[in-house]
């Protein structure tokens, strides 16, 4: 069996912690068995391989935007196909699904199961999967489906109505997307169960499907037409159509995490530099390093972050996308494959010259890629540790207290050897984040 997990989307109603670039699956605030934090895509990976999978059999659909994040965060043997541009879950599980007969040479005959990355499971829910694999293998289904047991007449998810009630497994006979609260109870005292996002099926399937639809079954050849490929759901574009679906109900935890509330029950009340006196439910998560101190609030979340502060009722986090909508601000912190950076200031300077500081922390062994830029020069002045900086293929060794300028269309990298700290201070018209050439370099 394969596994493909789709790691898409953006969002703010986890903001300031989430933003266009860092989405909920990779925020570090969900307590690690025997101590330290992890995020939610690294959890879901960390359940997968102890439930007996591979590494090398996860496929990770994301766009270029989580590059970076993902290969800073997961295992470097699991694979990841990059969508050109985002269009929804069909066209990346067709990406997918062409990238495992391709790429990885797979059968027709190959089980693959689709699933969320940013969804908070007990270890119950991959026996369901393993349970829809074995469906799905037996050819009684062309589809199999998880049921997630609703918790509430919930608005916010999209129901299955079962034909034949709950058990453990049914066949599916009706789809409602997002019913209001009424039917939504309606639908759940027919044995109605919450479609999860999980789909099992044989990659022939699949790979028919893709045929019948026209879209040609060659990686190469849908990659470079990704562009075409309809902007829709999984869900309408192939189950909804499909001749035969069945469903497996799932009765563990589950929980999207989609809103504050139901992030803070996962985390703790306290997380970070936060001193809390005579409060009550009140949660804090802090990322910076500066101390959050509350007293006397009952029943409020705090999230600190670089990005910005958030102090609201535990009652009005719901709002809160709409609120934070209009914000415009570029991303004050960014994690790398080799590291992470931190905006600290940014100034218009006379004459259209305008500068830009950042502290660089990269990891030991790690380097950034080799790259120049066209329109600002750089400073980099090591705070802490020591490395290397590659300068147009020239090698020199830097420590803590030197000082490197690195002029426009100047090809550079630097790598860490024992953790370096930098700050970077950039000058140029504009400081666009397109201004990058990439250019190669290997360090012996």
């Amino acid at each position: 069996m394969k596994l493909i997990l789709l790691s898409g989307g953006s969002g703010r109603r986890l903001w300031p912690l989430s933003n266009d670039v860092r989405s909920k699956q990779f925020l570090k605030v969900l307590p690690l068995p025997g101590g330290g934090t992890e995020s939610m895509i690294q959890r879901v990976i960390r359940q997968i391989m102890e439930s007996g999978i591979a590494p090398s059999d996860i496929i990770i659909a994301t766009s270029a935007s989580q590059r970076e994040l993902i290969e800073s965060q997961v295992a470097t043997d699991v694979h990841t196909v990059i969508e050109p541009m985002r269009r929804d879950t069909f066209p990346a599980i067709a990406l997918s699904a062409a990238y495992l007969r391709s790429e990885m040479n797979c059968p027709d005959d190959e089980i693959v199961a689709v699933l969320p990355c940013d969804q908070f499971v007990d270890m119950s829910y991959f026996g369901i999967i393993r349970k829809m694999a074995e469906i799905a293998e037996s050819g009684a289904a062309d589809i199999v489906l998880m049921g997630i047991e609703p918790k509430n007449p919930s608005s916010a998810f999209g129901y299955m109505l079962p034909e034949n009630g709950n058990g453990r497994t049914v066949r599916v006979k009706e789809f409602v997307e997002k019913p209001d609260s009424e039917r939504a109870m309606s639908i759940i005292r027919q044995g109605g169960l919450w479609n999860g996002g999980v789909f099992a099926f044989s990659l022939g399937y699949m790979m028919d499907k893709l045929g019948e639809l026209g879209h040609g079954t060659d990686y190469m050849l849908i990659l470079e037409n990704y562009g075409q490929l309809p902007k829709i759901s999984f869900d309408y574009e192939v189950v909804e159509k499909a001749d035969r679906i069945c469903a497996v109900p799932y009765y563990g935890e589950w929980s999207d995490l989609g809103s504050w509330d139901s992030l803070v029950k996962k985390t703790g009340r306290v997380s970070g530099h936060t001193v809390m006196s005579d409060c009550n439910g009140t949660s804090v998560i802090n990322e910076q390093n500066i101390p959050v101190v509350c007293c006397g609030v009952d029943n409020v979340i705090v999230a600190s972050s670089y990005d910005g502060i958030l102090v609201t009722s535990a009652s009005k986090t719901s709002n809160l996308k709409s609120i934070v909508e209009n914000l415009v601000q570029c991303p004050m912190y960014e994690e790398y494959s080799w590291g992470e950076a931190r905006r600290i200031s940014y100034a218009e300077g006379d004459g259209g010259l305008d500068s830009l500081t950042r502290h660089l922390i990269i990891k030991d062994g790690c380097a950034t890629g080799g790259h120049c830029h066209a329109k600002r020069s750089e400073i980099y002045t090591v705070i802490k540790g020591k490395g290397f900086v590659a300068l147009d293929g020239k090698v020199m060794e830097v420590k803590t207290g030197d000082s490197i300028t690195i002029p426009a269309l100047c090809r550079h990298a630097i790598k860490a050897e024992g953790g370096l700290e930098l700050i970077e201070v950039q000058f140029g018209h504009g400081l666009d984040e397109k201004d990058i050439q990439q250019a190669d370099f290997v360090w012996e």
